[in-house]
């Protein structure tokens, strides 16, 4: 079985079917927000392999070692919403967007020009 990211709405799933433990995997990502549902609901995770329960905390390493809202931040779009597009046209980072406009500026001085090479610009 492939990698799972457990999500609050997993454990919404489990409280609703009036369970107090979820299985999960070695490979198994448990999102805080999971752990912190998981928590208050009472819920326990069970190890497949040990099957031995698991409290919400002792998951050490189990959900990504980056703070997504940190991230989200750097996407004006998030703010509306979850952005769910495949197209070639997605929403930038303030990051890219703020070195697209450096990049154009310098273009528009005749630094950049010269940095990747064309001669005619100088």
């Amino acid at each position: 079985m492939g990698r799972r990211f457990l999500t609050s709405d997993d454990i919404e799933k489990v409280r609703a079917r009036g369970q107090r433990e979820l299985i999960v995997d070695e490979d198994d990502v448990v999102l805080d927000l999971a752990r912190e549902a998981a928590a208050r609901y009472g819920i326990q995770f069970v190890g497949r392999s040990e099957r031995s329960s698991l409290s919400p905390s002792s998951l050490p390493g189990r959900s990504p070692s980056f703070a997504i809202e940190k991230w989200r931040k750097h996407f004006p779009i998030l703010r509306q919403g979850v952005y769910l597009a495949t197209c070639f046209q997605a929403p930038l980072s303030l990051r890219v967007r703020d070195a697209i406009v450096a990049f154009l500026d310098e273009c528009n001085e005749g630094k950049s020009v010269r940095r990747i090479g064309f001669k005619g610009f100088t």
